[in-house]
């Protein structure tokens, strides 16, 4: 499920975010640790950025809501909890723009556990109006990180829109930020 207009918002809010200075400290700080596993501290982050933006863009977000899912498309589990759901104002009130984010050091690995996440995504049955997964790692060239990402979800039997796969230097550090 994708809309080339949420792919942009959401775009556009990310790099917001990743040019504050805080943010990139902190990307550095984990860069300079050796720690590849900060998806709670993005989320808080995130949560704090979006209560900044509100009144202006946001209507409302929410952190790991708890949704039923189809069976039939995820047998595992009777329910998922994506990290981040958001609406923009002046949209319908039920439906919400889902973000899965990831962290790994390594891009391949990051992406293959952001299309297993898509497989979660997938299989709630109310209120996605799109989704996006959202990864970070350490910065690899984007026209690899393409590529890799269309090989494995091609591997998965995934459709993407080639032209709604992003990946850039998030600039002052040495991560990459990649969306599709």
């Amino acid at each position: 499920m994708s809309s080339k207009k949420d792919f942009d918002l959401s775009i556009e809010l990310l790099e917001k975010f990743f040019s504050t200075p805080h943010v990139r400290k902190m990307l550095n700080h984990i860069y300079t640790i050796q720690k590849w596993r900060f998806e709670h501290w993005l989320q808080i982050e995130l949560s704090l950025f979006f209560s900044k933006h509100k009144d202006n863009e946001i209507a409302e977000y929410y952190l790991e809501e708890t949704f039923n899912t189809d069976k039939r498309k995820n047998k595992n589990s009777a329910s998922a909890r994506p990290d981040i759901i958001f609406r923009k104002k002046h949209t319908m009130k039920d439906l919400y723009i889902f973000w899965e984010l990831k962290t790994a050091k390594r891009s391949s690995r990051c992406i293959s556990g952001m299309l297993k996440d898509m497989i979660k995504i997938e299989s709630i049955k109310n209120n996605v109006k799109s989704y996006w997964l959202v990864g970070i790692h350490v910065y690899e060239a984007p026209q690899k990180v393409k590529e890799t990402i269309i090989q494995k979800s091609i591997d998965l039997n995934k459709q993407l829109r080639k032209s709604e796969i992003y990946s850039k230097l998030i600039k002052g550090t040495e991560h990459s930020l990649t969306v599709f």
